[in-house]
């Protein structure tokens, strides 16, 4: 994955710093500020805000990205201070207004500033899942989505193991977080979707079928496997008012054609829905997105 720094710049913002979670005497926290604005980022198929923070050896690079509108996002990491750290099983935290989260990463490349890692499915309020709840079945509805208090964030910590790592100082993340779902609504519009529509949805697109069953041990490209690669396939389905998808896209390349091939094909084959419903219970066109994380030993 590599980096982009031509973006059109948004205003930088001040902020105050809330408690942040303490280094451990061996392994000493890096605490960045930023050396950017922030950065907003109007693709094709997805938004995205980002930030460079720190100078020299720490010179480091965070971005928080999107495929549709919502809370959840994919983050991205990466620069001097995390030089081995694994991704694995690290706690994320946007502070101070927000609970830390346990999440799995994985290890990802951006262009100069070298090795980090990305988690998908993130979102700055933990959610049921991450504050240890049941998982929510797959036939389950969705519930509601809560809005984490975004101008009281103005950092973001990394944990692991106990020893924070490294902390950004982001700044608040109101005005951010707005453009980014300006971004997110525009995206709708381009892809022939009634967006007004889906803002007054009484039901989204749900699976029919499991997910967990869409895609198998056996799907994953043999000759990748071998070689030990992985990577992060985020796909978007046009679903019919008759709950069969329409099309599929690959919204960011995971960077092997093997992994995005074989993702719209087997879930164009397997996948069946309940489709969307408007503000009067009735059927409608809509979409579906979701990621494919391919994961070797």
């Amino acid at each position: 994955m590599t980096g982009n720094f031509s973006w059109a710049k948004l205003a930088i913002i001040a902020f105050a710093l809330g408690t942040i979670p303490a280094a451990a005497k061996d392994r000493p926290t890096k605490q960045l500020k930023p050396t950017s604005a922030w950065n907003l980022d109007y693709a094709a198929d997805s938004c995205r805000i980002a930030r460079t923070f720190g100078t020299g050896a720490d010179s480091s690079a965070f971005y928080l990205e999107q495929y549709d509108p919502g809370e959840d996002f994919l983050l991205l990491v990466a620069g001097g201070p995390l030089a081995g750290v694994k991704p694995r099983d690290i706690s994320i935290q946007f502070g101070p207004a927000a609970q830390a989260q346990e999440k799995l990463g994985i290890a990802a490349e951006f262009g100069s500033f070298g090795t980090g890692f990305m988690v998908t499915g993130m979102s700055m309020v933990p959610t049921e899942k991450d504050r240890g709840a049941d998982q929510k079945k797959w036939d389950e509805p969705d519930l509601p989505s809560v809005r984490a208090p975004e101008s009281d964030i103005s950092w973001v910590a990394f944990t692991k193991t106990g020893v924070t790592d490294l902390v950004l100082e982001l700044g608040a993340m109101d005005k951010p977080m707005d453009a980014l779902r300006a971004c997110t609504d525009d995206l709708v519009r381009q892809w022939g979707i009634d967006a007004e529509a889906q803002k007054s949805r009484t039901r989204k697109v749900r699976p029919a079928n499991n997910p967990g069953r869409w895609l198998v041990a056996d799907d994953y490209p043999s000759e990748l496997l071998r070689k030990g690669n992985q990577g992060v396939a985020p796909f978007r389905l046009i679903v019919g008012a008759d709950g069969v998808p329409e099309s599929c896209h690959i919204q960011k390349t995971s960077g092997h054609k093997a992994f995005d091939d074989v993702v719209c094909e087997k879930v164009m084959e397997r996948a069946r829905f309940m489709p969307a419903l408007d503000a009067n219970d009735q059927p409608i066109r809509s979409y579906y997105i979701s990621t494919v994380r391919f994961a070797a030993g």
